[in-house]
């Protein structure tokens, strides 16, 4: 009976410490049981519908990414919803060069909900020689893009550009771009909470989008 109770309690202490407890060190994702080491493995993994949960900061790295039109250091084409869990996703190693990529696309007709994270485009440097991501988020084609709980800060021009999709802004607050929200080509946007603090907080780019 002790050897029992003494099993339980050891059972029941483990169960109170969160999965992500057991993840290898330098894993920054996670899909159910099983974690990764990049945030670009865990979206390569995953299956339409799953939850990628991040358990640390996540750096995309853009060393080798072409600076060609709608270029991005990750695209996402599937649907998925990400869990930030309050972290970042942040782009380094940008280069002069780089002066037209995007931090994360989403494309495809995708369904993506990113939620409790912020997307950091690590601006830096003024004028000709600055570095770091033209967009944080680009929604090129996609289906659904639902945002709750989002910060996107320090892009070159837009926190988020909206093409071609529905994106749904249920808590978003951007800082620190040169540009708030881009509404363009026959997108819905629905805005029902969200903080824009650029001066041009939101840019319509023709008269086929709704807002």
């Amino acid at each position: 009976t002790r050897v029992w109770g003494v099993l339980l309690t050891v059972v029941m202490l483990l169960a109170m410490f969160p999965v992500a407890a057991f993840a290898a060190e330098g894993d920054v994702a996670q899909i159910g049981d099983v974690t990764y080491p990049t945030l670009e493995a865990a979206v390569e993994a995953a299956t339409p519908g799953a939850t990628i949960v991040l358990i640390d900061d996540v750096e995309l790295d853009a060393t080798g990414k072409a600076s060609g039109n709608g270029e991005c250091v990750l695209s996402i084409d599937k649907d998925l919803i990400i869990d930030g869990q309050y972290h970042t996703i942040k782009g380094v190693n940008f280069t002069a060069a780089q002066d037209n990529i995007r931090l994360i696309n989403v494309v495809n007709g995708a369904n993506v909900t990113f939620t409790d994270v912020t997307l950091d485009g690590n601006k830096s440097g003024t004028d000709a020689d600055e570095v770091g991501a033209r967009h944080g988020l680009n929604i090129y084609g996609a289906g659904e893009v639902v945002l709750d709980n989002v910060t996107i800060q320090n892009c070159r021009w837009y926190a988020v550009v909206n093409n071609g999709s529905t994106l749904v802004v249920n808590g978003l607050t951007t800082k620190d771009n040169q540009w708030g929200i881009n509404i363009e080509d026959s997108s819905t946007t629905i805005i029902n909470d969200a903080t824009v603090n650029e001066a041009d907080s939101i840019v319509y780019e023709n008269t086929q989008s709704n807002g």
